[in-house]
C-alpha cells in the first residue's frame, strides 16, 4: 500500500496536477479555449513530432520486446473492432461514430499522460515498451483518419484522403526519425537535444490545454454512451491486456508492468476534438475522457506497484 501511494504522489500526481490546474482556469473562465488554441496547434504541429523523432533516434531497439508489443497492439485492435461493433450493431450509431468510439477506446493518452509518468517511476529500459507502442499507434491513429475522412466526406478522392493524413506533422515526424535512424543523422547532438528539449513542452502544455478545453465543453451528453465508451477503455482494455500479456504471452507482470499502464491510459482529448471537428457526439466523449482520466489516476499507481 505504501508504495502505491508513493507511485500516487511522486508519479502520478505531479503529472495529473497540471490537467486540474488546466480544469480549474477554465471552470473560473481565466483562460478560455480561444486562448488555449494556439497551445494544441504547438504540440500537434511540433512538440509531438519532436517526441516521435527523439524516440526513433535514442531508443535502444535491442531492448525492445517485439513479442510484448505485439500481444499489446492484438489488444488494441480487437477493443478497437468489439468497440465499434457494439456501438454500430447494438447502439445503431452511424458508421463514422461507431469508428471514432473505437479509436477512443483503443488509442489512450500514452503520450502526454503514461509516458511522462513512467519517466518518473521507472528505469530508462522499462519505457522501451511504450516507446514501441506510441510509434506503431502512429500508423493505427494515421489509418483511422482517412477512414474517418472517406466517411464523413463520402465525395472526397481516397488517394487525397490518404494525402491529407500522411501531411499530418506527427506521421511526418515519423518519418524524419526513421530517416535520421537510418541514414545516422539521429547521432548528432544537436539533433537528439533539439528533439528532447521541444519534446519537454508537450506533456504540461497539453495537460493543460485539454483541462481547459474539457472545462469549457458542455459535457451533458449521454451518459448511456459516455459510460459504455469508459467501460470499453478502462475495464475491457486493461482485462484483454492482462490475459493476453500475462496469460497467453506468460509474460511477469514486472517483464510487462509498464505495457500494462498504457492499457489504462485515459481517453485522449484529440477524441473531443475529432468528434467536434467531424460533427459527432462531442459531449458523450468529453464525458468519457473526464471519467477515464479519474480512473487512471487511480489504476495507474496500482499496476504500477504490482
Amino acid at each position: 500500500m505504501s508504495n502505491i501511494i508513493q507511485i500516487f504522489l511522486n508519479s502520478v500526481i505531479p503529472v495529473a496536477l497540471i490537467f486540474l490546474i488546466g480544469y480549474l482556469s477554465g471552470k473560473n473562465k481565466k483562460i478560455s479555449k480561444n486562448e488555449v488554441t494556439g497551445l494544441f496547434k504547438f504540440i500537434a504541429q511540433i512538440s509531438a513530432p519532436a517526441i516521435i523523432i527523439n524516440i526513433l533516434i535514442t531508443t535502444d531497439i535491442s531492448n525492445l520486446n517485439t513479442n510484448l508489443l505485439i500481444y499489446y497492439i492484438i489488444s488494441e485492435i480487437l477493443v478497437y473492432f468489439f468497440t465499434f461493433l457494439f456501438f454500430k450493431t447494438f447502439l445503431n450509431l452511424s458508421y463514422s461514430n461507431s469508428l471514432l468510439f473505437g479509436l477512443a477506446a483503443s488509442f489512450g493518452n500514452h503520450v502526454l499522460f503514461v509516458y511522462p509518468i513512467a519517466l518518473f517511476a521507472f528505469p530508462t529500459d522499462m519505457i522501451t515498451p511504450v516507446k514501441g507502442i506510441i510509434t506503431v499507434d502512429i500508423f493505427i491513429f494515421t489509418f483511422s483518419l482517412i477512414l474517418l475522412d472517406l466517411l464523413t466526406k463520402p465525395e472526397m478522392n481516397k488517394l487525397n484522403a490518404v494525402a491529407n493524413q500522411i501531411q499530418n506533422p506527427i506521421f511526418i515526424g515519423l518519418i524524419l526519425g526513421l530517416i535520421f535512424r537510418i541514414s545516422s543523422l539521429g547521432e548528432h547532438l544537436i539533433i537528439v537535444r533539439s528533439s528532447e528539449f521541444i519534446s519537454y513542452a508537450a506533456a504540461p502544455c497539453g495537460l493543460f490545454a485539454s483541462g481547459v478545453l474539457l472545462a469549457q465543453t458542455t459535457i451533458k451528453g449521454n451518459i448511456k454512451l459516455a459510460t459504455i465508451l469508459t467501460f470499453f477503455k478502462m475495464i475491457l482494455h486493461p482485462l484483454l491486456g492482462w490475459l493476453l500479456i500475462i496469460i497467453l504471452g506468460k509474460y511477469s507482470i514486472q517483464e510487462a508492468q509498464t505495457t500494462l499502464m498504457v492499457t489504462v491510459a485515459p481517453i485522449g482529448i484529440m477524441a473531443v476534438t475529432f468528434a467536434s471537428h467531424y460533427k459527432m457526439n462531442a459531449e458523450a466523449v468529453a464525458q468519457s475522457v473526464l471519467l477515464s482520466f479519474l480512473l487512471s489516476v487511480l489504476f495507474i499507481p496500482v499496476l504500477s506497484s504490482l
